[in-house]
């Protein structure tokens, strides 16, 4: 085979390098093999031969696109699964209302799996169960992997749960439908120049918070819009901080935020700001691994391999 196509160097796809590695490869000799047990006589089964030697220029096209049609198998295998999700979700008995005020949410066997490009289960976490209640701080803590921000991405109702449920107020939800009820800054999180979704904002408040978070000379707000000069991480972290205070939302997530804090602001962060949360009956959750700080907390919960293992 390898002598062909040397022979005709410059020969196109379909060329008899091509075919040549076709009737060396296993088209041809499955096909041989079908026509030969067939109850044919001899002419019969040579004219079908040599039609199929016609074919096997298409039959290469086709090859080329077999691995184009496996991935759409699987693309629409990833979708006929959303949707199955989303099907169960809407089909049990869930709360559709608007949720005004929290007490406390459960979740229930909560699994999430994350898929390779073959469809394959590639990334757990779960089962999880666990409580929250309004009125306290929970820090989540674990390795690099364990799973804490993939839990905190389907409990603000970022990424559906692959199972389980949640149950706030000792009614089931889906908490895709009810993600205004969380303020968080993720580690992946995007800083907007304004607000949404708040009806009105209080000009005077948020200049007293961009003093607090020592931002007032990089930062102004104006026309009901923020503009800076260029900013280092923390304090990009703290203009969205500033902006989650101001939402006043009834759950807080907070994943890593005082990761790229001095301690100035990692000690007001986890004495003053999550502090006051609380006292505004607020629940908080942190993900952290600041042990030093551990005590400000009301419950510590540890995770690894995607289970809450204390």
């Amino acid at each position: 085979m390898h002598s062909i196509s040397k022979k005709y160097p410059n020969s196109g796809r379909h060329t008899d390098g091509n075919i040549s590695n076709l009737f060396g490869g296993h088209y041809f000799l499955y096909m041989a093999w079908i026509i030969y047990g067939m109850a044919l006589d001899f002419m019969s089964k040579t004219k079908i031969i040599t039609i199929f030697i016609f074919m096997l220029p298409s039959l290469d096209v086709i090859d080329t696109f077999l691995p184009n049609i496996n991935r759409t198998i699987i693309s629409i295998k990833r979708i006929n699964r959303l949707f199955k999700q989303l099907s169960e979700t809407t089909h049990t008995s869930v709360f559709q209302g608007k949720i005004t005020t929290i007490k406390s949410i459960q979740a229930e066997n909560l699994s999430f799996h994350y898929f390779d490009r073959q469809g394959n289960v590639s990334y757990s976490i779960g089962p999880i169960n666990i409580s929250f209640y309004s009125g306290e701080i929970v820090f989540i803590t674990g390795g690099n992997g364990s799973g804490k921000s993939t839990f905190s991405k389907v409990l603000t109702g970022l990424y559906p749960p692959s199972k389980g449920e949640f149950i706030v107020n000792d009614q089931k939800v889906s908490m895709t439908n009810h993600k205004y009820l969380f303020s968080a800054i993720m580690a992946d999180y995007h800083l907007f120049d304004r607000f949404y979704g708040v009806d009105t904002v209080d000009d005077t408040k948020v200049n007293e918070l961009l003093f607090e978070m020592k931002l007032d000379t990089k930062v102004k707000w104006e026309n009901k819009q923020f503009s800076h000069s260029p900013l280092s991480t923390g304090q990009q972290k703290r203009l969205a901080m500033i902006i989650a205070l101001i939402e006043d939302k009834p759950i807080y997530v907070f994943d890593e935020w005082a990761a790229d804090q001095d301690m100035y602001f990692k000690d007001y962060f986890y004495k003053h700001i999550i502090v006051q949360l609380k006292q505004k009956g607020k629940l908080v959750i942190v993900i952290t691994h600041d042990d030093m700080f551990f005590d400000c907390a009301d419950r510590v919960v540890k995770m690894d391999y995607g289970r809450i293992v204390c």
